[in-house]
């Protein structure tokens, strides 16, 4: 009989080509999230992580490379249990509801990681036999003596209907945890879509795709040949996020951030300091409170309903920036409306401080410098020579 994996060749095309580049930028960036001292980022990394590691196993079954490393069939299979988990840790930290117990969540992947060294133990042959069973099913059947079974207790026969199981288990409890921030108006709707973030919506709402896909396979009972479409998706994945990454300039928002102590033990999570910032930027640009002069730290924040603290460490992390920075920026933009307009032009610039919201000529003066770089009468010099 013919040993068919000497003569089975190699396919080497524009989707091994289109997987291998997949897989390189899965790792790099996994590693690159995995690094980060935030919990979002890491369970992001080790997503990335499990969706290259499968990517691989179906690049090496499509291309024929897997006959000569042949362990490395099914060498991924647990995977199916650690990235639902994951993807829900990730959404329960981006909300700032990261469960205690988070651990608790892996323990389907432990279990089955430990229940498939059944499998792992196998021998070389048995395992090009699986190979075979799943993609080739018009080859012979290689002899083989088996020592021990390896599914004794029916599992692994059934893998792709437990790993649906457990996708279908987390998608309820995701939707909710997303809703819970809609639901406070701590964000809304368009929160999703900014820049900032819209690189996760895609990936997720991608990755959601994905799960329907593999439900039709189980349902339909298709074989494991189809499993290259999925690994198509997961790549373009891959692709997606790092067309965002760089596209939206995102790279110095996944650097790390020095949180000052008095900021350590804050209940604020990631999203609701955004969704404060958004209250925030509504609240200047609607009422422009920054006009008034005797606006304070903590009667803005009770304008917007948010503690003193909160708001200061919105501003300090969010902005890099102290509240007399934040604010004075806005009334030094209110001084140049002012001073570019017709009617109020001619006003002192004392007086034109005080209706930007400046309490004093010379915090005025010191302000308008920092920012523009020349006084405002300079500033005023300019406009009329010009």
């Amino acid at each position: 009989m013919e040993y068919w994996p000497d003569t089975l060749g190699y396919r080497i095309d524009f989707f091994t080509l289109f997987m291998v580049l997949g897989i390189a930028q899965g790792l790099f960036l996994s590693g690159f999230f995995l690094l980060s001292k935030r919990v979002v980022h890491r369970y992001l990394g080790a997503i990335l992580f499990g969706i290259a590691f499968m990517i691989s196993e179906v690049f090496l079954c499509y291309s024929g490379l897997i006959v000569h490393i042949p362990h490395y069939v099914d060498l991924t299979e647990p995977f199916n249990f650690f990235v639902p988990a994951a993807i829900y840790l990730l959404a329960a930290a981006w909300v700032g509801r990261h469960p205690k117990n988070w651990y608790l969540h892996f323990l389907p992947f432990l279990f089955y990681l430990a229940y498939h060294f059944c499998f792992y133990l196998q021998n070389e042959t048995f395992k090009l036999n699986a190979f075979r069973d799943a993609y080739h099913g018009y080859l012979p059947e290689l002899p083989n003596k088996q020592d021990f079974s390896a599914d004794p207790w029916c599992i692994k026969q059934y893998v792709n209907e437990w790993s649906l199981f457990l996708y279908l288990l987390y998608v309820y409890p995701i939707f909710q945890l997303l809703k819970i921030p809609l639901k406070n108006k701590e964000i809304d709707w368009q929160w999703f879509f900014s820049p900032k973030r819209r690189w996760l919506f895609v990936f997720l709402g991608l990755k959601a795709f994905i799960w329907i896909l593999w439900g039709f396979k189980v349902i339909l009972e298709v074989r494991d040949a189809w499993d290259n479409v999925g690994a198509a998706l997961e790549t373009l994945n891959i692709y997606l996020l790092n067309f965002f990454i760089l596209k939206d300039g995102l790279l110095p928002v996944f650097q790390e951030k020095v949180v000052p102590k008095k900021y350590q033990k804050s209940t604020l999570s990631q999203a609701q300091m955004e969704g404060i910032l958004q209250k925030l930027t509504n609240e200047m640009h609607t009422n422009k409170s920054y006009l008034n002069p005797k606006l304070t730290l903590k009667l803005l924040a009770e304008s917007i309903n948010i503690s003193p603290h909160h708001l200061s460490q919105v501003l300090n992390e969010q902005l890099q920036k102290t509240y007399y920075e934040w604010i004075a920026a806005y009334r030094v933009n209110a001084a140049k409306e002012i001073l570019l307009s017709g009617e109020k032009a001619h006003y002192k610039l004392e007086e034109i401080g005080k209706l930007a919201g400046f309490n004093s000529r010379s915090v005025f003066y010191k302000a308008f410098k920092k920012l523009e770089g020349c006084s405002p009468s300079e500033f005023r010099e300019g406009l009329t020579e010009g």
